[in-house]
């Protein structure tokens, strides 16, 4: 759960460095390329690219394995949906509309509880 939390803060510092540099050129968010502040997000990159591959395992291999283990043990009522409602607001612009669409449809796929999806986007994220 933190290191998802980290995700979600590199994410959010990527996409702040991207505002920033759009308000320094007085642009608009989607004509900064990423190339133009990746010396700013180098560090945090590498980490990134290196982090990733670990918690796909994790979330995607190891934990469904031990919740399955679990359940052929009895030791859990996977036969009961989680009355738990997560809301999830995807925001999708220009040419990193697609770069997410893998996320979500994992998320949509291996959910257990109630999702409320809302998406915010552009023309370019539309198509």
């Amino acid at each position: 759960r933190r290191s998802g939390i980290a995700f979600f803060r590199a994410e959010a510092f990527q996409q702040f460095l991207i505002a920033k540099r759009a308000v320094s050129e007085f642009t608009t968010y989607d004509a900064v390329d990423v190339d133009d502040i990746r010396a700013d997000f180098a560090g945090v990159l590498d980490w990134y690219k290196v982090s990733i591959p670990n918690r796909d395992t994790l979330a995607f291999e190891a934990l469904p394995k031990l919740e399955s283990l679990r359940e052929e043990l009895g030791m859990t009522n996977a036969s009961r949906p989680s009355s738990q409602v997560v809301n999830l607001l995807v925001l999708s612009l220009g040419n990193f509309a697609k770069a997410g669409f893998v996320t979500l449809w994992t998320l949509v796929k291996r959910t257990t509880c109630k999702l409320r999806v809302f998406v915010l986007c552009d023309r370019v994220g539309m198509e």
